[in-house]
């Protein structure tokens, strides 16, 4: 990063100081994300009750917004160097830095596709015990109907052993359902993805700048190519990062998963027999692979609730919702 900063600075060249900039915005990243990865790994605790895993999020959206800021610095000494054509380049020093940049950047893609595939070759295995208590109350009111409210609780502990590369899914079910452990094949992770997203970048503009760097050797006069690739390098940048800080941005807010369609979820549940109506439906990510669900159920007095609540979870943690965690209440209704 420091070398191509150099070289860029010697030749001259805006898009190689921009290359090194993006690269510096990396290796930001990849600190931020080692953090992200250290803090998520820690248990809950009293203060965390659901954990350190956002801190992955929080760590894509500091580097998306780093990135966002340099880019528009460069953009601004394009624009100007566009206007005055006050400037020299060393055409061989920008092939040379651009060429190695192009070796390191299809080495370091070919690293991190070998680390986003890593899972479904892992192996691990994995045990788990638990207990569960329940309770329920009711109340009733002056009118001709009464709610019975009856939820349970399960506590699962699960204790597993595995290597590297073999993810597996917890689905903690509250409410009267069983905690289970899944095997995933994949799992997206924000930070592994905006790291192949800043390489890809990466290597667009390094051949981008050794592209120009041939054209200008042959025509000099041409030199205004290098901060034209620094503003389209610009736009690609955005271009590729837009959509990850959205995604982050969803998941700070607790934004319905793209995934899902509350309407069609809620629909869904009110057509469990014996369910008569839904209400208080909310399904958020905690992170961009754990959906929440939490809903409260009413229904007859003659169904058996634990049958509700099953088919209920069976619903919202299956593969069209893929809820990972879901706390169901049962209020019975009878007349």
């Amino acid at each position: 990063m420091i070398i191509e900063f150099l070289g860029g600075y010697i030749a001259g060249s805006l898009a190689i100081m921009a290359d090194a900039a993006h690269l510096a915005s990396d290796c930001i990243s990849f600190v931020i994300g080692l953090v992200a990865i250290w803090l998520g790994g820690r248990p809950p605790d009293a203060r965390m009750s659901f954990g350190y895993k956002r801190f992955e999020v929080v760590g894509a959206l500091i580097s998306i917004l780093g990135i966002w800021l340099l880019t528009a610095m460069l953009v601004i000494v394009a624009i100007d160097r566009i206007y005055s054509q006050q400037f020299e380049l060393d055409v061989n020093v920008m092939m040379w830095i651009s060429a190695i940049g192009i070796v390191i950047n299809i080495i370091m893609m070919f690293v991190l596709h070998g680390s986003w595939f890593m899972g479904p070759n892992g192996h691990g295995h994995s045990h788990s015990h638990g207990h569960s208590h329940s309770h329920s109350h009711s109340h009733s009111h002056s009118h001709n109907h009464s709610h019975n409210h009856s939820h349970s609780h399960s506590d699962g502990h699960n204790h597993a052993h595995e290597t590297i590369g073999s993810p597996r899914e917890d689905v903690v079910i509250t409410n009267g359902l069983k905690s289970s452990q899944q095997n995933r094949s994949t799992e997206r992770n924000l930070n592994l993805r905006a790291a192949m997203i800043h390489v890809i970048g990466d290597l667009v503009q390094s051949i981008g700048v050794f592209l120009a760097a041939i054209l200008i050797k042959f025509y000099p006069g041409a030199k205004f190519v290098d901060p034209l690739c620094t503003l389209l390098f610009s736009i690609i940048v955005i271009m590729t990062t837009v959509q990850l800080f959205r995604e982050s941005v969803s998941v700070l807010l607790d934004a319905v998963p793209r995934n899902v369609c509350l309407s069609t979820l809620q629909h869904e549940l009110s057509g469990i027999e014996g369910v008569k109506s839904v209400h208080h439906v909310n399904v958020w990510q905690h992170t961009s692979e754990h959906n929440v669900l939490m809903a409260h159920l009413v229904v007859d007095g003659l169904c058996d609730a634990n049958v509700v609540l099953e088919l209920a979870t069976q619903l919202a943690c299956g593969s069209k919702y893929h809820i990972k965690h879901a706390t169901i209440q049962i209020e019975r209704l009878t007349e």
